[in-house]
């Protein structure tokens, strides 16, 4: 049996070069500058300046891009230097098509199963049929709610996979993003925050506005990778997460913003 590479890329990375070498696209460089970085100098969960660099990535041994940190604290870990939101728009504005296919259909398999899963844990509980699916990527979920009686509006800041929800689902896309939205005042029945916390800038301001958009009486339901499954040598390169909670600090900031968590 051969042993594993302890520095191999993990199974979703290579999923995903799989998928553009089959599809034979060719792989695109993206220019980055220190006007791109968004940097973090303490914990965003507890407010601690004692913090641990774990992980540092440079370009060409200059300019440092992306640095993973830990709080000493509450454990919370997070990019402390990334690329904003600003520059994963400008690249996807850079492969932008008006071809209307979904870039990885085993991916949304797994997606349709999660989905309907979330709807069998929630349906019951939610009062109202107007549901939100922030970070709704191709649709695959939304059209699960959807199919089952519920309106359901999407946020989703890349541009192919908006131009797929609005064409080929005919689902409204109200914001690229959550922060375009947060500030405002709406009525969802349902938040569906799955998978999508972990890829924003600040998530813990997000949260902690989130009842902006929520009915008084609203549901939300999160799914998000747990730290200890996750943080690897692997993940020092993984440019779209940008925060990782444990199951404690996780919990406990839930329940003082004041969430009632339903148990299964």
């Amino acid at each position: 049996m051969q042993k594993k590479n302890k520095y191999s890329i993990d199974f979703f990375k290579q999923r995903t070069l799989n998928q553009l070498s089959n599809k034979k696209e060719k792989f695109n460089t993206y220019s980055i500058d220190t006007e791109d970085l968004t940097e973090v100098s303490h914990c965003r969960l507890c407010g601690s300046n004692e913090t641990t660099i774990i992980a540092e990535v440079y370009l060409k041994k200059k300019m440092k891009f992306f640095a993973t940190s830990t709080c000493n604290r509450c454990l919370f870990t997070y990019r402390s230097i990334s690329p904003s939101i600003r520059w994963f728009q400008k690249c996807w504005k850079q492969i932008a098509n008006e071809k209307l296919e979904v870039f990885g259909g085993d991916i949304e398999i797994t997606r349709a199963r999660r989905y309907t899963n979330y709807y069998n844990l929630v349906h019951s509980h939610v009062k109202g049929n107007l549901a939100l699916d922030i970070g709704a990527a191709y649709g695959t979920g939304s059209k699960i709610f959807q199919e089952k009686g519920f309106k359901v509006e999407a946020i989703e800041p890349e541009d192919n996979k908006i131009n797929y929800l609005k064409k080929a689902l005919g689902i409204k896309c109200v914001a690229r993003t959550i922060e375009e939205l947060i500030d405002q005042k709406h009525d969802y029945n349902l938040l569906i925050l799955a998978n999508c916390l972990e890829h924003l800038d600040n998530p813990i301001n997000i949260m902690e506005k989130i009842k902006n958009i929520m009915h008084p009486e609203g549901i939300l339901y999160l799914d998000l990778p747990i730290i200890w499954r996750f943080v690897s040598w692997s993940d020092a390169f993984y440019l779209t997460h940008k925060s990782y909670f444990t199951d404690e600090n996780l919990i406990n900031f839930i329940e003082n913003l004041g969430f009632k968590i339903l148990k299964k």
